[in-house]
């Protein structure tokens, strides 16, 4: 792969990272959006902003530890230290599968019978295990009412197994896109070989 298309695919890595970032947070309630000032409140209360809390006693509590901090009236970040690190965690991962697949797909791994299945398999399972921790993104559009309250709490309630389940998942495919790739670059300098 040339220079240009290294530079590309580090670019779209990067961009698959931050928009990830972005969608996991607000489906997690990590970046939340008030219509109306929070300030006021947060002076009404005299709660400091930015305002952090340490909870101890189990790793749970711990997990749910964070800083929360109006950076506008109207935007407020609710940085909880399991999800901040399975954020981050799961953001990097999906940029590398998302890279992993751009650097076997201009090999023409899709091209490859060999090779065809196995790589979209893993570019369904990549994309099924990225979209579970943004479950909740459509239903943040959806009107708040007693209905909707339950199914809203179930999807946006992260528990750190189903975040361990996403990164053991994204981890266990960055073996198998390396695998791809050298199938396909063996097949490639055999067949240039018999050339």
């Amino acid at each position: 792969m040339n220079e240009v298309g290294r530079l590309g695919n580090r670019l779209i890595a990067t961009a698959v990272a931050v928009t990830y970032w972005l969608l996991y947070g607000y489906a997690n309630s990590m970046i939340i959006y008030y219509p109306s000032s929070v300030l006021p409140l947060l002076t009404a209360t005299k709660t400091p902003n930015p305002y952090f809390f340490v909870h101890s006693g189990s790793f749970f509590a711990y997990y749910n530890s964070g800083v929360q901090w109006a950076l506008t009236g109207n935007i407020m970040l609710m940085l909880l230290a399991g999800n901040l690190l399975f954020s981050v965690l799961i953001s990097c991962l999906a940029s590398l599968n998302a890279s992993l697949a751009l650097r076997c797909s201009s090999k023409g791994v899709l091209k490859e019978e060999g090779t065809r299945y196995i790589a979209f398999m893993a570019i369904a399972v990549a994309v099924l295990s990225m979209l579970m921790p943004l479950a909740a993104v459509p239903l943040l559009f959806m009107p708040t009412n007693a209905l909707t309250i339950p199914l809203q709490v179930w999807v946006t309630n992260y528990a750190p197994e189903s975040n361990i389940a996403t990164v053991i998942i994204l981890l266990m495919l960055i073996p198998l896109w390396n695998r791809i790739y050298s199938s396909v670059r063996h097949s490639d300098s055999v067949s240039s070989a018999t050339v």
